[in-house]
């Protein structure tokens, strides 16, 4: 037994010749669905909370989030967040519960346990 190589990626029924792991895959999380896709740029920009990008930069997010939030605030609450970072930490939460209500490698590799989910399916 090795810890090295795709092996011992914690994905479930992984894809012949798709290289990648569970921690890609929580990183990036994508459902592949029809509302993520249309919200792609907006995601792509909220990105911008994560680090010290500028001001500009981190207001041009918070107008992206405020776009999104349709979206996101079926999931979670922007409600007395505060500062940059806890807005993207919110942002990626509303994106994992997301991925756990659609078909995606997110969904088939979390285990299904009220410890990882909202409510079992």
């Amino acid at each position: 037994m090795s810890y090295l190589g795709f092996y011992n990626n914690g994905i479930v029924n992984e894809k012949e010749n798709y290289e990648t792991s569970l921690l890609s895959e929580l990183y990036s999380l994508n459902s592949k669905s029809d509302e993520q896709i249309r919200y792609h740029y907006n995601f792509e920009k909220i990105g911008y909370l994560n680090y010290d990008s500028g001001d500009n930069n981190k207001n041009w997010a918070y107008v992206m989030l405020n776009e999104a939030s349709e979206f996101l605030e079926r999931y979670i609450s922007f409600e007395g967040a505060k500062g940059d970072f806890e807005h993207y930490a919110l942002f990626k939460v509303a994106l994992y519960l997301h991925c756990l209500e659609n078909e995606c490698i997110v969904n088939n590799s979390i285990p299904n346990d009220l410890q990882y989910r909202e409510k079992l399916s």
